[in-house]
């Protein structure tokens, strides 16, 4: 994979996810650049708005799948977002437990299938990694389990320029096998 690539083919800049990555759309799919350079200030659990396949070009990252009890008092919040810029969520539940129920390892070359609804968090287990996403149509809007403790905070408020996250990309392309 070569920048010049990238650049060439994309159908449109490179931005950040709140959740810590940098997404790229290329025809057909979206690439994921992970990255500890990458600020993840929206770091919730979380579902999707649609289902997808997610192909780990390279690096290694952990994916752990969470269920939620509704609970009498917790310090977590259930909530629902439409996955736009600068729009609050909707509680659903004020007081849930996250429960784990499995957690996957995702190498160079494996693939994992995204449920919608499924309630997940990846954990970047190498210094960067790339996935691939073949999204499925847009099913409903996404759940978040958040901290009611920490504000929220919307995953499209700070998306970086497209320079800079042009050179992130760059540093992690170069640093892959690191």
């Amino acid at each position: 994979m070569k920048i010049d690539f990238l650049k060439e083919n994309c159908m449109k800049d490179p931005w950040q996810h709140g959740l810590g990555f940098i997404k790229l759309y290329m025809k057909g799919y979206e690439l994921n650049f992970h990255s500890h350079l990458i600020p993840n200030p929206t770091k919730n659990l979380h579902s999707h708005t649609k289902n997808f396949i997610s192909t780990c070009l390279f690096g290694k990252i952990k994916n752990i799948i969470y269920k939620y009890e509704e609970a009498s008092n917790s310090d977590w919040v259930l909530e629902r977002v439409t996955c736009q810029a600068s729009e609050t969520p909707a509680t659903v539940y004020s007081n849930v437990n996250p429960i784990i129920v499995s957690e996957e390892i995702q190498n160079e070359g494996d693939s994992i299938f995204h449920r919608y609804s499924d309630i997940h968090d990846t954990q970047l287990l190498s210094r960067h990694a790339c996935t691939k996403l073949i999204n499925e149509p847009r099913v409903e809007d996404a759940l978040i389990i958040r901290n009611k403790n920490k504000e929220f905070k919307c995953a499209y408020q700070n998306l970086g320029t497209p320079k800079d996250n042009w050179e992130i990309i760059d540093i992690i392309l170069k640093e892959k096998g690191a």
